[in-house]
């Protein structure tokens, strides 16, 4: 019954079989190559800059309820972040929404090299740690640090368009281990040369696009990347910060009339 079937479905003639398995495998190969050079492909997205220059307006802290202890605390800002972003495929992309992802990827090196922040003595003004720790919890060495979204975006093909988006960037020490030894924290002190000398701090960001009628067959394509940024404070900045008075109780006014303005500068 199978070889009845194939032989119905297949010609009899050897050359007209040999000529059948010729042209579908050429418009195999075509399909393939036309799919290789149009299918959609993630532009290359690339964050230029992060822009500080409005920190007064922007910065915002809180405490849990009926709390002045720092290792409950959410630091917010709202930054802007001019990023470039090109087109490589051959025909224009409307993306109806660009989500992006930071992350700071903690140097475990670099921070076990030098002095932890407990070092610095400032317990007592954060206030008392976490009591009763899980002994084998381990503090993420990778913590999400804020998100950024825009919509409505069109990329020309084969040309950079570079545009501006809001990030905001958040902030609280792990719940488990406090403020004092949360790796994010020390990788912080480490980068502005507070515990060590002063290095480059590697931001990873996650890209996730919605391309128009494409989502509906699953196709949100995904980019993921990494940026290197100086520390946002100087030297001079961090001294008035260490030297004020007022950090003993009140550090946030500190940070808030130091911090007055300033771009992170990425690193090439």
């Amino acid at each position: 019954m199978v070889v009845d079937y194939l032989c119905c479905c297949l010609p009899r003639s050897k050359t007209i079989r040999i000529v059948c398995l010729v042209v579908t495998t050429i418009i195999l190969v075509a399909a393939g190559v036309v799919g290789y050079f149009f299918w959609p492909r993630f532009p290359n997205v690339k964050v230029m800059s992060i822009n500080l220059s409005d920190i007064s307006n922007s910065f915002a802290f809180s405490l849990a309820p009926n709390s002045t202890n720092l290792n409950t605390v959410t630091v917010q800002l709202k930054l802007t972040m001019n990023i470039s972003v090109f087109n490589d495929n051959l025909y224009d992309l409307n993306v109806d929404e660009l989500l992006l992802s930071a992350y700071m990827l903690v140097n475990k090196t670099e921070i076990s090299k030098h002095a932890s922040p407990a070092s610095l003595n400032i317990q007592s003004i954060i206030g008392p740690a976490p009591s009763n720790p899980d002994p084998n919890y381990v503090p993420s060495y990778s913590p999400k640090i804020g998100t950024g979204k825009r919509e409505g975006l069109y990329f020309p093909m084969k040309r950079n368009v570079t545009f501006n988006m809001e990030f905001l960037l958040s902030y609280s020490p792990d719940s488990e281990v406090g403020l004092i030894k949360d790796p994010a924290f020390a990788e912080l002190m480490n980068v502005c040369g507070i515990t060590s000398n002063r290095r480059p701090a590697e931001i990873g960001y996650v890209a996730r696009s919605t391309v128009g009628k494409l989502s509906v067959i699953g196709y949100n394509p995904t980019i993921q990347n990494s940026v290197f940024i100086r520390c946002p404070v100087s030297e001079v900045q961090v001294e008035q910060i260490q030297g004020d008075p007022r950090a003993k109780t009140d550090v946030f006014s500190v940070l808030q009339s130091v911090l007055g303005n300033g771009t992170v500068v990425i690193t090439q």
